[in-house]
């Protein structure tokens, strides 16, 4: 499972190679692989994130907002650090991928939960994750006194 990337913006660094900035456009799943040339070949068929628009996915995200919220909350006591987001997204889709973005979870994980067919079957997936994170995260910020510069997040918890 992939997606299609518009280049939004690129910078050449001083080395000669780019920064790019891209914008995620359309699903798409990877039928085969070709591997006999200098670079790698695949052959695509699109896969569009269904139901976004039907009441169980917006019944869904309507009880996913406060969870999404209470956990950006809980990252900042258990990390230190604000994720800023200037508005949470009502609508089902874009609610989904934006809690699929912000989850600070394996990236093998956030693979998984992109590969569900649905906006229903992703904002259930990411409820589970959400909760288990909540956990996880209030305990963090409950037993931990003081937090260390470093690590992956920029933060080292002493738990």
């Amino acid at each position: 499972m992939g997606t299609t990337a518009v280049i939004a913006g690129a910078s050449r660094t001083s080395d000669g190679r780019y920064n790019l900035v891209t914008i995620g456009s359309e699903r798409f799943r990877l039928l085969a692989i070709r591997d006999d040339l200098p670079y790698l070949v695949g052959s695509v068929e699109r896969w569009p994130l269904s139901g976004g628009a039907v009441e169980p996915a917006q019944l869904q995200a309507r009880s996913m907002l406060a969870l999404f919220e209470q956990y950006l909350d809980l990252l900042v006591k258990a990390q230190g650090h604000r994720m800023e987001i200037e508005q949470i997204p009502e609508e089902p889709r874009a609610l989904a991928l934006l809690v699929a973005i912000a989850l600070q979870v394996p990236l093998a994980q956030k693979q998984d939960l992109l590969c569900r067919p649905s906006v229903v079957d992703l904002l259930r997936a990411e409820q589970v994750v959400l909760r288990r994170e909540r956990l996880l995260l209030e305990y963090i910020s409950s037993s931990q006194t003081e937090q260390w510069e470093g690590g992956h997040s920029g933060y080292l918890a002493k738990n």
